[in-house]
């Protein structure tokens, strides 16, 4: 979401800063047919503090706080590969991404801060893996896109009248790639 174009609005943004770490919990829900073609419905949330600032003095500038909601809905097929699985799927995605950011110190209060929101839905589409490496574990992974058109509403407080705008919303269309990896103890 940080690249021109995606789901922050970045009017006065003289670099490129990111949020910093936090948490994310995802649940899925689904059912595998005999056949092998399951479905998948699922939530997340990601919770981000925030990033690294870059300027001095006055114009120390940063992202403050990031959240993530998602809500996905896919159709997938299974396939067995010698005990390892992959499961390509396609789906539904709806997603939300609201940014804080702001130059620190806010002098005078409320002059320089910039939040935006993006709601945005669209296809995913990506893949799952398991491959066994004992009896009671195994390896899993996975990777997915999506491409997500919706709306960004932004509000910001700049001094002197500057352009852009102090506030307002725009159709945006946003780009999403992500990816996991980790140890299913079973």
């Amino acid at each position: 979401f940080g690249e021109e174009g995606s789901g922050i609005e970045n009017g006065f943004d003289p670099t490129e800063v990111f949020p910093g770490d936090g948490i994310w919990v995802s649940g899925y829900a689904g059912y595998t047919m005999p056949s092998g073609w399951d479905w998948r419905v699922g939530a997340g949330f990601a919770d981000l503090s925030a990033g690294d600032t870059d300027g001095a003095g006055a114009d120390i500038y940063g992202v403050d706080d990031a959240k993530m909601f998602n809500l996905d809905a896919n159709v997938g097929f299974v396939y067995d590969m010698g005990g390892a699985t992959v499961r390509p799927f396609l789906g539904l995605r709806y997603l939300e991404w609201e940014q804080d950011q702001g130059f620190h110190p806010d002098v005078p209060l409320g002059c320089c801060f910039m939040d935006s929101k993006f709601s945005g839905f669209g296809p995913n589409i990506g893949f799952d893996a398991s491959m066994p490496l004992s009896d009671m574990f195994s390896f899993v992974g996975g990777a997915d896109v999506s491409v997500l058109f919706g709306e960004i509403e932004f509000d910001r407080g700049i001094t002197g009248g500057q352009v852009p705008p102090a506030s307002g919303d725009d159709n945006r269309t946003a780009f999403t790639a992500g990816g996991y990896a980790g140890l299913d103890i079973s």
